[in-house]
């Protein structure tokens, strides 16, 4: 239900037919968000394995810009803080297919954290 929901929300026109190897691109339109528990990591495309995706300096600016506010660790291909490769991660769907810019947040430091210790 929900990647149906993304392919009819995110343009057909703007996916590309090598996405391993060819960048989105800045005419681009939407952003996927797929919000996990624990650790304090923002990660970004490509988990499935360790390496950058063609669109890695957007990614990682925009990544930085959330680290911004909530002085996560990224977990992104290349850096110090890639903790292990995930197939089939939501996120490397909807930027791989997709080509929607798309990332992880891992929220809190407890798996089952309560709601009242994340300020609103």
């Amino acid at each position: 239900a929900v990647s149906q929901y993304a392919r009819d929300l995110f343009p057909e026109g703007q996916r590309r037919s090598d996405p391993l190897n060819q960048a989105a691109g800045e005419d681009t339109i939407g952003m996927y968000v797929d919000i996990h528990a624990s650790g304090g990591y923002i990660y970004f495309p490509w988990g499935h394995e360790n390496k950058r995706s063609p669109d890695d300096d957007a990614l990682q600016a925009l990544g930085r810009k959330v680290q911004f506010y909530n002085n996560y660790d990224l977990w992104a291909p290349g850096s110090p803080d890639f903790q292990y490769t995930a197939a089939g991660d939501a996120s490397d769907y909807m930027y791989g297919v997709l080509s929607a810019a798309s990332f992880g947040l891992e929220l809190g430091e407890d798996f089952y954290e309560s709601c009242n210790n994340f300020p609103y």
